[in-house]
């Protein structure tokens, strides 16, 4: 929850302290990146083929 000066209460600060060295630890390659997107439709179906799909054994099949 934002603070009325735009930051985090103190144990949420803490924990996203938390989380970003966890990240940095297990992840020591990882880079973030501006993403512009030439094509609004497949970007939104590309977004909706990823909420469709599942990340657990089963038949590989992606429903629509």
């Amino acid at each position: 929850m934002p603070t009325p000066d735009g930051g985090l209460l103190p144990v949420l600060a803490a924990r996203a302290e938390a989380v970003d060295d966890a990240v940095g630890r297990m992840f020591p390659k990882l880079v973030s990146q501006r993403v512009r997107v030439s094509d609004g439709e497949g970007w939104v179906e590309g977004r909706a083929a990823a909420d469709r799909a599942t990340l657990h054994r089963g038949s590989g099949r992606i429903e629509r």
